[in-house]
């Protein structure tokens, strides 16, 4: 589904297929050229210990990217009867602050 918004949105913007190919090219270009080094790591790692490597990274992204964690915290709440884009842009918060502060 995003290959198809992101084909239709270069094409509705630019009008030009030659562009839409490069977009199409672009977007699966590291698969090309990583696939095959990642199947040479896989081949020679150690099957549970490369899974346990890749499941770390990927736990530490998931917490890292959720909206709530770490530096992303957000401790202020908003006031009742208060919208919730009149006051983000009258606080001045950040994107990132604004995207879980504004859910109360």
């Amino acid at each position: 589904m995003q290959v198809v918004a992101q084909s239709w949105l270069v094409l509705q913007l630019t009008g030009s297929g030659a562009l839409l190919g490069l977009v199409a090219a672009a977007q699966f270009l590291p698969v090309l050229l990583l696939g095959p080094y990642g199947g040479l790591v896989a081949d020679r790692a150690g099957k549970r210990r490369l899974l346990m490597g890749t499941q770390s990274v990927l736990g530490v992204l998931a917490w890292w990217h959720w909206p709530g964690s770490g530096a992303r915290r957000c401790t202020r709440r908003r006031p009742p009867g208060v919208s919730r884009g009149s006051c983000a842009r009258a606080c001045g918060m950040s994107a990132a602050c604004r995207a879980c502060w504004c859910r109360c």
